[in-house]
């Protein structure tokens, strides 16, 4: 664990994401924060649609924070193929108490920090935040 830092980060917190990240297993993985002392995977998704993918967050964890990191597809004009950028979330959770979503605020860096891949960094608020942030992304190709 890092000075400053909230949580330290477990190992298969950086095995899932190089999972996802070199070996497409997973579309998205949700991180939590675990006794208040260590990240931890707490599920990974097969979820092909990002619209999908966000209402499941937005919709489950209306009063917890998160850590999510999606791997988003999008096609390129002029039949260019398609790429993919990995985004990583902190789900700040409307409902949530100030005091997770400190904790959370505080272990972010560090979590950033073991995660080498990541095209994209955003605080997420609410379900309309998702789709500002695909449409940035998919604007910035």
């Amino acid at each position: 664990m890092s000075a400053g830092s909230g949580a330290s980060v477990s190992d298969k917190c950086i095995e899932t994401f190089q999972e996802l990240k070199l070996r497409k297993k997973y579309k998205g993985i949700i991180f939590k924060i675990e006794n208040e002392k260590e990240v931890v995977v707490e599920s990974t998704s097969d979820e092909p649609d990002f619209d999908t993918f966000a209402s499941y967050i937005s919709e489950n964890y209306q009063d917890k924070p998160r850590y999510v990191v999606y791997d988003l597809e999008f096609e390129l004009s002029e039949g260019e193929g398609k790429r993919s950028k990995i985004i990583f979330f902190l789900w700040n959770a409307p409902g949530s108490r100030i005091r997770e979503r400190t904790l959370y605020t505080s272990s972010k860096a560090y979590l950033r920090l073991k995660l080498n891949g990541i095209s994209a960094d955003v605080q997420i608020n609410d379900y309309d935040d998702f789709a500002t942030v695909k449409e940035n992304i998919l604007n910035s190709k």
